[in-house]
């Protein structure tokens, strides 16, 4: 129920004011790179890239419209998010749906739902991280952890500014199970799930020795 009158209203909201092509600012660069699966300014955006190939791919409007799309789904997709933690935290879907729309029709997060760039995916990782620190910090478990661990490293592949929420998650993992991690084996495997995502900028040389880096 809550999809269809939060998820979908939003989602219909925003492709009406979609830009129907290609945008001002890095839009243009950021579409050209995912197309050609080029490598955009610093620090390049692999995982972006990627994903944005994959909306090159769909069968609707041109490709600028296309790369507009992709952060369109990523902000709805972050309201959800955003809807689905607040609910968890005080127990009230309507101040979960509340606290939803105000964060959807925000005129910055707005603006950004309707051009290609960065940030609705990665506001998009902020709040599903956020989600998994609430998760975990409610029943712990190794396996949370993996995974919240896991996600961090792919959200460094789309956006260096996620290093910002590393004080926090490293003080609430600290201070609720200073344990977890402090064995050699769940290290290690805490270690390799955070690297693995990071292989991503194996796509920047890989690209650029193929001659599609974008200047």
């Amino acid at each position: 129920m809550i999809f269809i009158l939060l998820v979908m209203p939003v989602f219909v909201v925003y492709v009406s004011t979609i830009c129907p092509t290609v945008y001002l600012g890095d839009s243009g660069e950021l579409t050209a790179a995912a197309y050609s699966l080029g490598i955009p300014h610093n620090s390049g955006y692999p995982l972006y890239s990627l994903l944005g190939k994959i909306f090159c791919l769909l069968p609707v409007g041109n490709v600028g419209f296309r790369l507009n799309l992709m952060s369109t789904f990523f902000a709805t997709g972050t309201v959800w998010i955003v809807y689905s933690l607040v609910r968890r935290m005080t127990e009230s879907k309507y101040e979960a749906l509340f606290a939803a729309l105000v964060l959807a029709l925000l005129q910055v997060f707005w603006s950004q739902s309707a051009s290609a760039e960065v940030y609705t995916l990665h506001i998009f990782f902020v709040a599903l991280l956020t989600w998994l620190i609430y998760w975990w910090d409610e029943g712990g478990g190794f396996y949370r952890l993996a995974l919240l661990v896991f996600i961090t490293g792919l959200s460094f592949g789309n956006h260096m500014q996620t290093v910002m929420l590393a004080p926090a998650v490293l003080f609430i993992i600290f201070h609720k199970d200073p344990k977890t991690i402090l064995g050699v084996k769940k290290f290690a495997v805490i270690t390799l799930l955070f690297l693995i995502p990071l292989f991503l900028y194996l796509y920047l040389p890989i690209r650029t020795d193929a001659g599609a880096a974008i200047t």
